[in-house]
């Protein structure tokens, strides 16, 4: 569940942090679609690394006003979380995009670029592809039907129980789901992320759709890492190609034999890159 709020004109931004809770070094965690701010790919690896991980619920996500959506402004929970932490005396050390949060962590570096000079950009699909593969024409309606959230957003693909996580095109048999705590911490990601129903997901669809993405990753001056595991059959090189060609400052890496939770595997160097000078 989401940990705090920080309040806007238009509505409340909810907030989640791991780690070192007294870092000053902050790395922003921008979450998939679906998705929340409470996921920490790899809790070991961050609490050894001397920072504090910040996550934020986009617009109809967790605990986030759907409200905010209405500013047009796709990264504006994200751009709350940062600013807050600058405000607070942190050290923005890097963002780091999950999915379609990786097109999110574009857009926060190219309107902070003061603060931002690293992102990682993690089985992120290019615009205007297929979006994680979530068919997002039910109701909210029918959502609310369901008693678990989690199992409302499984049914959409006619599945139960662990299965639950093929929305974010995880399947049963990937082996990062046999590291201890993950499909736990992912499935209170997305319990988390289906209390608004499928709201979040039309607002990041609506984003997805949006004209000016060549010209925000035009904008970018973060060096950028851009991660894909090699067997996931959603997002793949032809995804990685598309951040290579149009960022200046970005190296694509293959992660052998990962899938889409190649953040959970990579998540070392993932975030000794966001930290690196």
């Amino acid at each position: 569940m989401t940990a705090r709020l920080i309040e806007l004109e238009r509505g409340v931004v909810g907030v989640t942090a791991h780690g070192d809770p007294a870092a000053r070094r902050v790395v922003l965690l921008c979450h998939p679609t679906p998705g929340a701010s409470d996921f920490d790919p790899d809790p070991v690896v961050t609490g050894a690394g001397d920072v504090r991980l910040v996550g934020a619920d986009r617009p109809g996500y967790g605990s986030t006003s759907a409200a905010i959506a209405e500013a047009g402004v796709p990264e504006a929970a994200e751009l709350a979380a940062l600013d807050e932490a600058v405000q607070a005396g942190a050290h923005i050390a890097g963002v780091v995009g999950w999915g379609f949060g990786g097109l999110i962590a574009l857009r926060v570096a190219a309107a902070r670029p003061e603060h931002v000079r690293r992102v990682a950009v993690v089985q992120a699909p290019r615009p205007r592809s297929k979006l994680n593969g979530l068919v997002a024409r039910r109701s909210r309606a029918w959502m609310l039907q369901h008693n678990d959230p989690t199992m409302a957003l499984a049914a959409l693909h006619g599945g139960t129980h662990i299965e639950a996580l093929s929305v974010l095109g995880v399947r049963r048999a990937d082996p990062d789901l046999r590291q201890p705590g993950v499909p736990e911490r992912l499935g209170r990601m997305l319990s988390d992320a289906a209390r608004g129903g499928l709201t979040g997901v039309a607002f990041d669809r609506r984003a997805q759709r949006r004209g000016d993405w060549n010209d925000i990753a035009g904008r970018v001056r973060a060096r950028t890492l851009v991660v894909h595991g090699e067997r996931d059959p959603r997002i793949g090189p032809a995804d990685a190609r598309w951040f290579r060609r149009r960022l200046d400052r970005a190296e694509v890496e293959t992660v052998i034999e990962a899938g889409p939770l190649s953040i959970v595997t990579y998540w070392a160097r993932i975030l000794e890159f966001a930290v690196r000078g």
